[in-house]
């Protein structure tokens, strides 16, 4: 399997580390700035003694699933209604595409949805939502912990 079948694209990494994303991860992305030289994806060890720029990191599946809440937690409608217990289902679906999806405990309805063939990638897109809602943090909140 190819290192990019297991991490989000480069764009959604870089939106991971503006949302403040630990970028010690596995696998990282090379920006590389001076002539035309291709960017990277490389595993990290030892990346400081081979590279002298900075990494992107590329988290895998199991990296951002730390992150994600690991039981039910309070969420809310952008419209400023009250908040409601809520629950994230992620599934293989028969089409080849992964999906997470976030439920209404109580009425068993779908609040919010992403799908992508990348299973790295549709979890950061999770991940990402639930940093925008402030329903995650990377500044104080150690991997792993609830939302």
């Amino acid at each position: 399997m190819d290192l990019n079948e297991l991490v989000p694209t480069l764009e959604t990494c870089r939106r991971l580390k503006e949302a403040g994303m630990p970028q010690d991860t596995y696998a990282a992305y090379i920006i590389y700035k001076e002539g035309n030289i291709p960017d990277d994806l490389v595993p990290i060890d030892n990346f400081h003694t081979r590279y002298k720029h900075d990494p992107i990191a590329a988290p895998t599946a199991a990296e951002i699933g730390k992150w994600l809440p690991l039981t039910t937690f309070d969420y809310a409608e952008d419209d400023g209604s009250d908040a409601f217990e809520c629950d994230v289902a992620i599934q293989y679906l028969p089409s080849g595409l992964w999906n997470v999806a976030i439920y209404d405990v109580d009425e068993g309805s779908q609040m919010w949805a992403a799908w992508h063939a990348n299973m790295a990638e549709v979890l950061s897109i999770t991940l990402l939502h639930l940093v925008q809602r402030g329903l995650v943090t990377f500044d104080k909140q150690e991997a792993g912990a609830d939302a």
